[in-house]
């Protein structure tokens, strides 16, 4: 089961293509059904909905910004609408006291999800990334730094077109694919003309956990 978050924001340009790519990949595999793939479109009442329906997805692709607190770690969070005073907001606390009791992947479609500011101890690798594999996500995808708007509908869709298609013998299943899924990202993304002098596009995007 997966759930899909995008963020209403005029800044992330690329996101209605990201989430059309996401469905695509998904409608291929006949995953497209209330009970297997839930869209959320940033509306401002949403959040309350979404804490409610995250226990029922194991899997969570999430196109939004994401701001990591230095101060209170477990405030750090992921903004679903322009709300104000926390309404659209979903915070780490947030995702802990949901209890997801099949969470398996998420992928973090936002800007510095995998980046330790130079704020942090070098000891205490919480980021974004890694507060959600303490929320019990066994596999998350996250970036180094801002993620270009045209990269992440590429992302999407050459990753979940893996993800997503019938593996081959001896070949990984489920959430297990992401890190192949991931590292077929990137070469295909070194092999395309618009990559070749920019390397920083395509070593943004990494992978931590199982």
């Amino acid at each position: 089961p997966m759930l899909v978050i995008k963020q209403q924001d005029a800044q992330l340009a690329s996101a209605e293509d990201e989430v059309l790519n996401v469905v695509a990949a998904a409608t291929k595999t006949e995953l497209i059904s209330d009970n297997i793939f839930k869209l959320y479109g940033g509306d401002d009442d949403e959040r309350a909905n979404i804490l409610k329906d995250l226990p029922n997805y194991g899997w969570v692709h999430l196109v939004c910004h994401g701001i990591l607190d230095a101060g209170d770690p477990f405030s750090s969070h992921f903004q679903i609408s322009d709300g104000k005073d926390g309404i659209g907001e979903i915070t780490i606390m947030d995702i802990i006291r949901s209890k997801v009791p099949n969470a398996e992947f998420a992928f973090l479609s936002a800007c510095h999800t995998a980046e330790l500011p130079e704020e942090f101890s070098c000891e205490e690798s919480l980021h974004l990334a890694a507060a959600m594999q303490f929320c019990g996500y066994r596999s998350v995808v996250g970036t180094l730094w801002p993620l270009n708007d045209d990269d992440g509908p590429r992302m999407a869709k050459a990753f979940y077109e893996y993800m997503f298609a019938e593996p081959k013998e001896g070949e990984e299943v489920g959430y297990l694919r992401s890190a192949r899924a991931l590292n077929k990202v990137t070469q295909r993304m070194r092999r395309h003309r618009d990559y070749k002098n920019c390397p920083e596009r395509w070593v943004n995007v990494v992978r931590i956990g199982a």
